[in-house]
C-alpha cells in the first residue's frame, strides 16, 4: 500500500512539471518594451540584460 501512495505521489509530481511545461510554451511573450538603461542592475552578473550576456551581433 504504501509503494502504491509512493508512486501516486511521484506520478503526480510528473503530470503538474509536464502540465506547467506545456501550458510555459503555449504563453505568448508580452509586446511590452521595457527600458532597461540605467536600471541600476549591472552589478548582478545573473541579470539577463548583463552586459557579459550580450553575443557580438548584439553589442554592435
Amino acid at each position: 500500500m504504501k509503494f502504491l501512495i509512493a508512486f501516486g505521489f511521484i506520478l503526480l509530481i510528473v503530470v503538474l512539471f509536464i502540465t506547467t511545461y506545456v501550458l510555459n510554451n503555449r504563453t505568448e511573450k508580452p509586446d511590452i518594451d521595457i527600458d532597461i538603461e540605467g536600471c541600476g542592475g549591472c552589478h548582478n552578473i545573473n541579470c539577463g540584460h548583463h552586459p557579459t550576456h550580450l553575443t557580438n551581433k548584439e553589442a554592435k
